[in-house]
């Protein structure tokens, strides 16, 4: 859940971005919601694409090691200037068992 918590954030800040900008919107790890910085106990990383989807890696946790060791949140909609984010759909690497309710 530590990862979902760590992603949070940033769903929010890319949400906005998205609906509130009329210009491009930003390229990779350029969101400004932590990207390179979100490292915790459990959170190696916190990587986002151009496309704003966003990827926490685990570390620390014994039953999931890399390279299954990735939460992705992926949003759904127009996601350009302007548009709008209906949804986020949570997937990655880790295994279903692993992952919190919110995310199975």
């Amino acid at each position: 859940s530590e990862a979902i918590l760590a992603a949070s954030a940033c769903r929010t800040t890319i949400t906005e971005a998205v609906q509130s900008s009329s210009g491009s919107l930003p390229a990779a790890d350029q969101w400004g919601c932590g990207e390179g910085s979100g490292a915790t106990q459990y959170v190696q990383a916190l990587n986002t694409s151009a496309a704003g989807v966003i990827t926490v890696t685990i570390k620390n946790i014994a039953a999931i090691t890399a390279p299954n060791n990735t939460i992705t949140l992926t949003p759904n909609g127009t996601i350009a200037a302007g548009g709008t984010i209906s949804s986020w759909t949570c997937s990655g690497t880790v295994d279903r068992r692993f992952r919190p309710g919110s995310c199975k």
